[in-house]
């Protein structure tokens, strides 16, 4: 699973996992199952509220494997502690999956997630989430922080 998400200072992971009301992994198929399908699809009004809006070109600046963000379906994720720990990275022959995965970080990953990820892969993908993407009628909090 890889070591625990670092989240935004402003948000702490009890108040995280309030906000977001999805409950832990692996206690129930019936759970597990609405935690895959609210990640597939973009966040709700509720989820977004207490998560700290990300602009695309602040993800963009994430993009080494040492800070690698990526945005899958309107939400940001920090991969930097899982990126080099993935499968791919560990298994013979799969050099191309280190690739994908570099070659994604900085971006929105949506399609690429999709298309190759299973549930489990999705069920932990939420562990990394650190904010959400901000919409154009909303004040990027990162640089909110840099003009303060």
């Amino acid at each position: 699973r890889g070591p625990p998400a670092r989240r935004a200072p402003s948000m702490s992971s009890s108040t995280a996992a309030e906000a977001t009301a999805l409950p832990p992994p692996g206690k129930d198929l019936a759970s597990d199952a609405r935690v895959v399908s609210e990640l597939k699809s973009l966040p709700s009004e509720t989820s977004r509220a207490p998560w700290r809006k990300l602009s695309m070109r602040e993800v963009s600046s994430h993009r080494t494997l040492r800070d690698g963000w990526i945005a899958v379906n309107g939400r940001v994720y920090d991969i930097s502690a899982f990126a080099t720990t993935h499968p791919g990275f560990n298994n013979a022959g799969q050099v191309s999956t280190a690739l994908a995965i570099a070659r994604m970080l900085g971006k929105d990953a949506t399609a690429e997630f999709e298309e190759i990820h299973s549930d489990k892969a999705w069920r932990q993908l939420r562990d990394f989430q650190v904010g959400v993407l901000a919409r154009d009628d909303e004040e990027d909090d990162e640089e909110d922080a840099r003009r303060d």
